[in-house]
């Protein structure tokens, strides 16, 4: 997508687990969308529970698309505050207190 500057969005919503992996176990770096320019693609963090922000980080990033500059990777951190799947059980991995913390 980088390389043939692609008009796409990929919206990456982090919310600190893939599974029952926590993301401090998937990668060294500090955000995801700090990885991105290896890619040739522009990277952006944003608080994905503030919907304005949110909401500008697209538009920007759909402007961009539409003037054929390339991708954008949007990384949104947000909190899981239930199971990932019907199968699963946060409280087996999630800290109670993290949970009780991230659900108020």
């Amino acid at each position: 997508a980088g390389l043939v500057k692609a008009p796409v969005i990929f919206f990456l919503s982090n919310n600190g687990w893939a599974i029952s992996t926590p993301r401090s176990q998937q990668t060294a770096a500090r955000t995801f969308a700090e990885r991105a320019p290896g890619y040739g693609i522009e990277g952006v963090y944003v608080d994905g529970n503030d919907l304005l922000a949110v909401a500008g980080v697209m538009q920007e990033a759909v402007a961009k698309a539409r003037r054929g500059d390339g991708p954008t990777l949007i990384e949104a951190v947000t909190h899981r505050t239930g199971p990932h799947n019907t199968a699963d059980d946060p409280s087996r991995y999630v800290d109670e207190d993290e949970l009780a913390e991230e659900s108020a």
